[in-house]
């Protein structure tokens, strides 16, 4: 039997407004989620949840078919929601983490939690528990959100090679450059006219993915399933789907799934969220006119992020209108709509519209409404529990608008 694995933010610090809904490891940096990945490489029946936020963890279990803040009972790996890794990676980790002793945990030089061996008398960790450090191991870990940018290309790259991975998809030649095409076995469509390039990484396209004609997809990046590229722009660097439409222009960037731009826009340097839509003609500012760095807007907190190019982070379930334009380094919050320039970031739960500088707030019937609606969309069903997590949230979330708003927005 494979060592039981617990996905846990026991010890760590919320993830800069981005991880409300959802862990760190929801998202899908490279393609696959941390949970995807150790589906793979250990079987979903061996994998557990253990948040903080309780109706966070539930919704994830019952979504998915997870214990959900259970501790297993026989001796257990626990992983951190921020680690960020390809299989291989995260193999190496489970084999290093599963030679540990009871109570032994696996930490960054900045003292982040990584993982760890863990019993149900001994779990979560404690000042008790034995540290140790490994460096290459330490990279694991993702401290700033815009880490995933710099370490995608490696990630997709790494995943084309991994054998179990590899299993499931067929081998296609590229127009151009020497790394493959993997095409799942299930089924891929590529309309004539579609171009590849494969000069710097790999091309993942998973199954049941329509590509029409006039697409053209460079290298290294990741097409997950029932996704459709409409005459799109896909840029090195990128992951999309599942269960997306996609046209325009995206370039080094996680769309997440579930989230559309079906008419032109430009997303670059980006994270975009889960159940995102994106209205046409919406530009995302990844670059000053001074080339100097971007500094990432925490709701007013400035954070020096080191990067040139940085995009925008729209939370899940957020909406752009036509034509809005983000600047660089701003959170667009979780169920929020935004019009027109974007200059400073958006709390959740709100309105804003740049052409008259307003914030207004979005009532909780209209998230909760709004989210049904697009779910039966996709038929997907809408959980109870989600339901009690929106309102959660809106409630946690009061003091990011406290001051800010004006009266309810009004179309």
């Amino acid at each position: 039997m494979h060592t039981q694995i617990l996905i846990t933010d026991i010890k760590d610090e919320d993830f800069f407004l981005l991880d409300l809904y959802r862990p760190a490891s929801e998202f899908r940096y490279g393609g696959f989620s941390l949970r995807e990945r150790l589906t793979i490489l250990v079987g979903k029946e061996n994998i557990y949840y253990f948040l903080r936020d309780d109706d966070k963890a539930r919704t994830i279990g019952e979504r998915y078919g997870i214990p959900s803040n259970e501790i297993p009972s026989n001796n257990f790996i626990a992983i951190s929601t921020r680690v960020l890794g390809s299989l291989d990676e995260i193999n190496s980790l489970i084999k290093f983490l599963d030679k540990l002793e009871i109570n032994q945990v696996l930490v960054t030089d900045n003292g982040g939690f990584i993982g760890g061996k863990f019993d149900a008398e001994h779990f979560p960790p404690n000042n008790k528990s034995k540290k140790y450090m490994h460096k290459t191991l330490s990279r694991l870990y993702m401290e700033k959100p815009w880490d995933f940018i710099e370490r995608q290309p490696d990630i997709i790259r790494d995943d084309a090679l991994n054998k179990q991975l590899k299993k499931e998809f067929s081998v296609l030649k590229p127009n151009r450059g020497n790394w493959p095409i993997l095409a799942h076995k299930d089924g891929v469509y590529i309309e004539r006219y579609t171009y590849t390039d494969t000069r710097h990484g790999p091309i993942i396209i998973s199954s049941n993915v329509e590509i029409q004609s006039f697409t053209r997809i460079s290298g290294p990046s990741v097409i997950r399933e029932n996704t459709i590229l409409l005459s799109s722009l896909i840029r090195e660097n990128t992951a999309i789907g599942p269960v997306c439409k996609i046209g325009g222009e995206v370039a080094d960037s996680l769309v997440d799934g579930y989230s559309n731009q079906t008419h032109k826009s430009y997303i670059g340097h980006s994270y975009v969220g889960q159940w995102v839509n994106i209205g046409a003609f919406t530009v995302t500012s990844d670059l000053k006119n001074t080339y100097g760095e971007i500094k990432f807007d925490l709701l007013g907190e400035k954070i020096n992020t080191n990067q040139i190019k940085l995009g925008a982070f729209i939370c899940d379930y957020a909406k752009t209108s036509i034509s809005t334009s983000i600047m660089g380094g701003k959170i667009i919050g979780h169920f929020s709509h935004v019009i027109g320039p974007v200059y400073k970031s958006i709390p959740p739960f709100t309105i804003w519209n740049g052409y008259t500088n307003s914030l207004y707030n979005l009532y909780l019937d209209s998230a909760i409404k709004t989210q049904e609606r697009m779910y039966a969309r996709r038929k997907v069903k809408q959980l109870a529990i989600e339901r009690k997590l929106i309102e959660k949230l809106y409630r946690d979330t009061e003091k990011l608008r406290e001051g800010k708003v004006n009266d309810r927005f009004t179309w």
